[in-house]
């Protein structure tokens, strides 16, 4: 089965990438052969060494629960209990049950190809999504994130995991397809509901994105009164349906939950504090903890350190920083109109990275929601195309700048990957012992 999945997965990205390279050359050929690129390359690191995947607790429940329902057992009215003691929605689990029953897997180096499957699939819509529907002097900033993604330490990691949060790019990605067609016809506006209904299913948290991003668009989109809304109500409501037998659950239970508000969310600022760092790829500390270190080392020749992993931190150190000066000098030279940069007036593009990076970060700080990093991957694609849109408004050396973080991602996400294939694992971090070694 993990054979006839690799099958597709080649297959799927040869076609991918036959086709949009006879494109290139009738079209923005540059752009597109990059894209194409990236795309090979981001699925290769997504579907390396496959036995070497997390597999912890929650990794083990979500596999113990697909292969007990193949064997006959009922579906599960909802999904494990999280560490707030609160049960998660059914869907969080019946996606992975879904995944099974379509891909036979029974290992959890298969049913974890499942979801790699499902992630290059989230990029692939992402890069067709850039090139049909962006405007043509926004979409390299657009192509750029989406090639960021595709060698990003942390969305390799996140892409590879049987992990709820891990499914959330495709669910996020068709949300978006769903809010930015939402003027143009009513099956796009039923997609946003319906979509937006699911997320928070998947993963609790996401249920405040929905939230934000139809009250910034009632709040300030100009065009809101063309919105099909009933049919954003019907999806929604169809959305929720899966909700039932949680809430029954939830009902039946209410005294042993507690909602797990914190006040340092106040202050602490978590959402926007990630939403910069996640994708400038200093992040493999948050995986690696203990081992971190000796990853810096790496590669050996033979038993000697080579440190090049070092030296790429101080490269990504470097991108991080030119980052913020421009953000700094894109709020200095737009002072005077600030209220319009905060929504999002400018463009599609804006407004809907406002309602993420404003809206979402705004009403999960004043919940008291104690955030965690990989929370972010409801946001999926637009951390990554907010950085690059920055990268992109600068002619000068905005391109020398991305391919230089680009690459450095690249490198650092293949030696995070060989790293782990070495040593079974990262033990002293949050990784854990890699399948392989167990």
């Amino acid at each position: 089965m993990i054979a006839r999945l690799e099958k597709v997965i080649t297959w799927s990205s040869m076609s991918t990438f036959a086709g949009l390279t006879a494109f290139s050359y009738l079209r923005e050929r540059r752009l597109l052969t990059f894209a194409v690129a990236a795309l090979v390359i981001g699925a290769a690191l997504r579907v390396s060494f496959p036995a070497d995947i997390e597999y912890k607790s929650d990794e083990r429940w979500m596999f113990e629960m697909t292969q007990a329902v193949a064997q006959g057992e009922a579906w599960p009215a909802t999904g494990m209990t999280s560490s707030q003691r609160v049960v998660n929605p059914g869907l969080s689990v019946w996606v992975f049950i879904g995944l099974q029953k379509v891909s036979g897997a029974d290992t959890p180096v298969g049913l974890a190809r499942g979801v790699q499957v499902l992630c290059i699939l989230a990029i692939i819509v992402l890069f067709l999504f850039a090139f049909t529907a962006i405007p043509e002097d926004e979409r390299r900033g657009w192509v750029w994130g989406a090639a960021l993604i595709c060698v990003s330490p942390l969305s390799v990691v996140w892409d590879r995991k049987i992990w709820a949060q891990s499914v959330l790019p495709l669910f996020a990605m068709l949300f978006l397809i769903g809010w930015w067609y939402r003027h143009r016809h009513w099956s796009a506006a039923f997609l946003w509901g319906f979509i937006g209904a699911l997320l928070g299913q998947i993963h609790m948290p996401a249920l405040f994105l929905p939230a934000a991003v139809v009250a910034w668009t009632v709040l300030f989109d100009a065009q809101r009164k063309e919105i099909y809304w009933f049919s954003w109500v019907a999806g929604s409501v169809v959305g929720a349906l899966g909700l039932v037998p949680w809430l029954i659950k939830v009902s039946t239970s209410w005294g042993t939950s507690r909602y797990a508000f914190e006040i340092s969310a106040w202050y602490h600022f978590k959402w926007w504090n990630y939403w910069v760092s996640n994708f400038t790829g200093l992040v493999s500390q948050s995986a690696l903890g203990g081992d971190f270190a000796p990853f810096l080392r790496y590669p050996l020749i033979g038993s000697r350190p080579t440190y090049l992993v070092l030296v790429l931190h101080v490269i990504l150190v470097a991108c991080a920083l030119y980052l913020l000066t421009l953000v700094a000098r894109r709020l200095w030279t737009t002072r005077e109109d600030w209220s319009r940069l905060f929504v999002g007036k400018s463009s599609d593009s804006s407004l809907v990275i406002g309602s993420y990076l404003w809206g979402c970060g705004l009403l999960l700080t004043a919940m008291g929601v104690p955030m965690q990093r990989h929370y972010l991957a409801m946001a999926f694609p637009l951390v990554s195309i907010w950085l690059t849109r920055f990268l992109d408004r600068d002619e000068r050396w905005g391109a020398r700048a991305f391919a230089v973080l680009w690459t450095a991602q690249l490198l650092v996400s293949a030696l995070f990957m060989y790293y782990i294939h070495v040593n079974g694992g990262a033990a002293n971090g949050d990784y854990g012992v890699a399948y392989s070694a167990q």
